[in-house]
């Protein structure tokens, strides 16, 4: 019994640390509202109709209305020639993730540098750092062997519960979308931004393709028109 009780009791030390959640960092905010931190003191709020007990329960994430995590923004130019010329989406989206888990502010030198290392690696064009578009599978590769993030991993579908999973749990998602160029509305473009947030009604994104684009949010049904058209969608960024 007393070994049964132990094992119990490392269950839920184990299941605790890896989410980041204890009761020291939880607390009401009024009668319907407990607040919670991620390891980078990003807030969770969710609406709660159960004792504050609960929170460390298996159902704990389902019951999470909204997450917004503050991720580090830059766009991606400078560096290049133009914002006509610059294709340095993905290699911003990903600097940025990076950036969040090293928790530093990305730079115009961190995007040169990744242009480089794509270069060296991948035989991709600098052209001016103005970079070379990626596809979703040179971005995993990009995330698996420049920083050694391996257990990044690419997803079919947009899939809103997956989404809000692994923001919960502090992992960032890179999409890849088809979506009208902020510049040209009337024109689409293939783009990559990292999702950052989500509820019942918007995700947010931060979008290197606005100077503006820090937790800039749509709404779902529109964003899911951006990813309709393309396979293997997400990239879950994973540091551990």
């Amino acid at each position: 019994m007393i070994f049964f009780r132990l094992y119990l009791f490392f269950i839920a030390f184990v299941f605790i640390s890896c989410n980041s959640i204890s009761k020291d960092n939880v607390k009401k905010v009024d009668d319907n509202i407990i607040q919670t931190k991620d390891v980078n003191d990003s807030i969770i709020k969710r609406k709660v109709t159960i004792n504050d007990e609960d929170i460390l329960k298996d159902d704990y994430y389902d019951k999470i209305d909204e997450i917004i995590l503050d991720v580090p923004f830059i766009p991606q130019f400078p560096p290049g020639t133009s914002w006509q010329k610059t294709k340095n989406c993905s290699q911003t989206a990903y600097l940025m993730v990076s950036c969040y888990y090293s928790n530093i502010l990305p730079t115009v030198e961190g995007i040169k540098k990744i242009d480089d290392w794509l270069y060296q690696n991948l035989k991709l064009s600098i052209d001016n750092y103005n970079g070379s578009p990626l596809n979703i599978f040179q971005m995993h590769y990009l995330a698996l062997n420049y920083e050694k993030y391996y257990n990044s991993e690419i997803i079919y579908d947009f899939d809103e519960k997956l989404i809000k999973r692994e923001l919960i749990f502090g992992n960032l998602i890179i999409v890849s979308v088809f979506y009208p160029s902020p510049s040209d509305p009337k024109t689409k473009i293939h783009h990559a931004m990292v999702i950052v947030g989500i509820n019942k009604e918007f995700i947010y994104v931060n979008d290197p393709g606005r100077t503006k684009g820090k937790s800039y949010k749509y709404k779902i049904e529109e964003f899911k028109e951006f990813v309709d058209e393309i396979p293997y969608c997400l990239l879950v960024v994973k540091r551990d």
